[in-house]
């Protein structure tokens, strides 16, 4: 249930919606350059050596493009693999520490996280890299458990034999992040669960040879090939970022509160009984459920860590959901066994009512703003509210089980439809596909690009562009240039951004300018026409801009 239900949340239309920017499009266009120049040790981007991430992720979506030969589809292949992997982890967890219930509800719960699902479906390393993490805690406790079965110390060797074979994956993937990470969590568990003396576990041999096999020999390699590639990797990108000092945002660090809370919506609601039925309650009472305080330990240390970051990115929260899915999924799976009332359940219960009526919605405005609705908002709107109407008579006669299966179904219905038909419209909205599109395949070679104000990656991505002029930040002599180039012989195309610098271009126009198309509030602007371009849509024909006849084009670029 856990692999179908994840496989098309995960999958559902990935390979069709267009790869947003800016992450996704650089990923693929590290790919494409990898794939094209056969050149697998090192990733380049714009034909220069990328030292912001490892390698390895780039090889799955090498291989993966090459299995599917679709691009969109072959990194986010690749992360949803790691996501249904994450949520059997999940479930294994969940099955360990309670029972098979909770682990299938706790699995079910992250599967449909909207931040773990969102990342899910996104072409980037982290959730490889959060799969890889969390598979590392959950070896360590397996060996753990197996050992308070049968006190054999041979089980607790094979916990750190997987916890580093796992944390090692997790450094392939994303950096040093992934081995300390894993070892301060367990390295706290250790200090407050009163086993001080178990800290000099982490100075197992095998364990760490294992780790060094793994993960040493690509840095070796490329360190080796790329002399610069060492420090600008592990001191720059790394340590440097996360003290603040090549970039930082001026965010609190309490800002990761909301976007653990936002993170695991719909079912943030059941957080506050959570907290109150599972945190331990007295600092003397820490160690009696050690399950328990590792959950809240993989939870809180990935906070505090990244709260101290300089750089802020909602996704370096990600491998805090999975734990309170677990915790999450547990609570539930206690509700629905007992036949004592529960009032504080029942309230929970029908505050997650209230947030899928509120989803459905929020779903509904989405649509009416983006001007896709059309007949099939009917789909959600009828299961989904057959779902929320069986949710409040379950709750109502007090069928717990019942209500856990609405709960669930409706979820999962009103998440593949906002995939299948929302997201077409807002993906679109956030990628430059249409545009590029806009640009015929043989102009490619001899046109001349360029962009106003910033590079956009899935615009480079999507036509295939290997060169573009510089224009520099939006003023007056960026423009300038830009004329400049209009006035030329050769074709030119220019992406520009934001209504003002459009409005500032059209001033300045002194050069008849055809406007292709526009996205949201980017236009594509050339100084030759494109007849006979086929790819052009009916809704982005192409509009002339005449130094005397500045008319401002329609939401379509008309």
């Amino acid at each position: 249930m856990l692999v179908a239900v994840s496989g098309a949340l995960f999958l559902f239309r990935a390979g069709t919606l267009p790869l947003m920017d800016p992450d996704e499009s650089r990923c693929a266009q590290i790919t494409d350059e990898m794939e094209k120049s056969g050149d697998l040790l090192v990733p380049h981007l714009d034909g220069e050596v990328y030292f912001d991430k490892p390698a390895p992720f780039f090889w799955l979506t090498v291989a993966a493009r090459k299995l599917t030969g679709n691009m969109e589809l072959s990194g986010r292949l690749v992360a949803s693999l790691a996501g249904i992997a994450a949520v059997l982890t999940t479930y294994a967890f969940g099955r360990r520490m309670f029972n098979a219930t909770a682990g299938l509800l706790g699995g079910l719960i992250l599967a449909t996280s909207v931040e773990f699902l969102f990342i899910a479906r996104w072409f980037r390393m982290d959730m490889p890299f959060t799969a890889a993490m969390w598979a590392a805690v959950w070896w360590f406790w397996r060996g753990e458990c197996f050992f308070a079965a049968d006190g054999n110390p041979a089980h607790r060797e094979r916990g750190w034999l997987g916890f580093y074979f796992f944390c090692a994956i997790a450094t392939l993937f994303k950096g040093p992040a992934g081995l300390v990470l894993p070892v301060l969590i367990v390295m706290v568990y250790f200090l407050l669960s009163r086993q001080t003396g178990r800290i000099k576990g982490f100075f197992n041999i095998p364990g760490i040879g294992l780790y060094l096999l793994i993960a040493a020999p690509w840095y070796v390699a490329i360190s080796l090939r790329e002399p610069g590639y060492a420090y600008d990797f592990f001191i720059h990108h790394n340590l440097e970022r996360y003290a603040g000092y090549s970039f930082k945002h001026h965010w609190p660090g309490i800002i990761y509160i909301p976007i653990v809370l936002a993170g695991l919506l719909p079912w943030t609601v059941y957080l506050p009984a959570v907290f109150a039925r599972y945190f331990p309650r007295r600092w003397r009472s820490r160690a009696e459920r050690p399950e328990l305080l590792m959950l809240w330990l993989t939870v809180i240390v990935i906070v505090v860590f990244f709260s101290f970051s300089g750089t802020k990115l909602p996704s370096y929260i990600l491998p805090a959901i999975p734990p309170l899915a677990v915790l999450t999924g547990t609570l539930i799976a206690e509700w629905i066994e007992p036949a004592h009332p529960d009032r504080k359940m029942s309230v929970a219960a029908g505050a997650f009512t209230f947030t899928v009526l509120m989803i459905l919605l929020v779903l509904t405005g989405a649509e009416i703003w983006l001007g896709c609705i059309d007949p099939w908002i009917v789909v959600p709107a009828g299961v989904g509210g057959l779902a929320v109407w069986r949710m409040a008579e379950a709750i109502r006669r007090d069928q717990r089980r019942g209500f856990v299966v609405w709960a669930f179904g409706g979820i999962i219905i009103i998440l593949l439809f906002v995939f299948g038909h929302t997201a077409m419209r807002g993906y679109e909205l956030l990628s430059a596909r249409v545009l590029a599109r806009l640009v015929p395949p043989d102009t490619v070679a001899e046109s001349r690009f360029c962009f106003l104000p910033n590079r956009v990656p899935s615009f480079i991505l999507y036509t295939g562009i290997t060169k573009t002029e510089k224009l520099g930040r939006a003023s007056s002599e960026s423009i300038k240039r830009l004329m400049e180039l209009m006035a030329g012989e050769s074709r030119v195309y220019c992406f520009v951004s934001g209504t003002k610098n459009f409005e500032e271009v059209k001033k300045a126009n002194v050069h008849p300018i055809y406007v292709l198309g526009r996205i949201a509030d980017h236009w594509l602007i050339t100084n030759r026409p494109a007849a006979g371009n086929k790819s052009m849509s009916p809704q982005l024909q192409e509009s002339h801009i005449a130094p005397t006849n500045l008319a401002t084009p329609d939401q379509n670029g008309r």
